[in-house]
């Protein structure tokens, strides 16, 4: 217990703050790159300044763990780097996505037919995904912990079962309505500077995958919350820090031409730039990691007792 309460300690307040200091170094970057006309990998940038670097508190943290839930931790990073970049290659494969390199640029370094950035992106991210998760919960067990309780809904599961049915139901009917004329309107820039992208038949195919994964993580979700080893408390405020930048991250991104999607595979719906299933993947990748980690806390609960370790 003194590990975790000293992990709790309200620096994760002055940590959050040096956060933002850093999107705002970026963006001061970006800005004085275009003033002078410089073309740089911007996007590779990001992901060193403003991911790797709280990455490595990540690492710290976890490394001041006991070995089994070090063991945890390492399991599930190693879960979502390799769903992520199977998600990668097949999203590129089918031209989900792409990457306009008019205002920035790529390294150039592929794994596959993956960029580099692409390829860190994802495990930085919902690396720390889990560690405000990880630090909201402990701040819960020190300073309030009459919030660390059990959710047991009391047959209230069907609220949750109904969720799922409608993102199954919509995705569904997105995927039955959404065959359309092929188009051919390679990346380009509308007259508002805005990315555009429209390669391939419309299948709306990314929308029905995140509609469908936005199903599957209501339901992953609820199983661990009311059998109650998900504390739906931390989460929440975990979300409140995470999603809010994931948010920027996504604005930047898009705008800056580091990935566009092709609009033949969205939905159709956007706010601005952010199309909706951007919305749903980031909320995904708020929950997912701490769901995957509980899960494996409570798989490797049994073995990891039997050799002595403490769960």
């Amino acid at each position: 217990m003194a590990e975790d309460k000293k992990a709790a300690d309200p620096k994760i307040i002055r940590n959050v703050l040096a956060w933002i200091g850093l999107f705002v170094v970026i963006f001061v970057g970006i800005g004085v790159a275009g003033i002078w006309g410089w073309k740089m990998p911007w996007y590779f940038i990001f992901l060193i300044v403003v991911l790797f670097f709280p990455n490595i508190l990540f690492i710290a943290y976890a490394l001041r763990r006991d070995p089994y839930k070090r063991l945890v931790v390492l399991a599930q990073a190693g879960i979502s780097v390799i769903l992520m970049y199977v998600a990668e290659i097949l999203a590129i494969q089918y031209h989900y996505w792409g990457f306009l390199q008019d205002w920035d640029v790529l390294l150039g370094l592929d794994l596959g037919n993956v960029p580099l950035e692409e390829f860190l992106f994802y495990p930085l991210i919902l690396n720390l995904s889990l560690y405000g998760y990880l630090q909201a919960k402990s701040i819960l067990k020190k300073y309030r912990p009459e919030l660390v309780t059990d959710y047991r809904p009391n047959g209230k599961r069907w609220i949750g079962w109904a969720l799922v049915a409608a993102f199954v139901c919509a995705a569904v009917i997105i995927g039955c309505c959404g065959s359309g004329d092929v188009t051919d309107r390679q990346m380009t820039r509308d007259d508002a500077g805005n990315p555009v992208y429209m390669e391939g038949k419309q299948l709306k195919a990314w929308g029905v995958t995140m509609m469908a994964g936005m199903a599957i993580t209501i339901a992953f979700v609820m199983g661990a919350t009311v059998n109650g080893f998900l504390d739906w408390k931390a989460v929440f405020f975990a979300g409140c820090i995470i999603y809010p930048a994931s948010m920027v991250t996504e604005l930047l991104g898009i705008g800056r031409g580091w990935w566009v999607y092709n609009d033949q595979q969205l939905i159709g719906f956007k706010l601005y730039i952010l199309p909706v299933e951007s919305i749903f993947m980031y909320g995904i990748g708020c929950v997912f990691p701490a769901s995957v980690y509980e899960v494996l806390r409570e798989v490797l609960r049994g073995t990891v007792r039997q050799e002595g370790g403490t769960p």
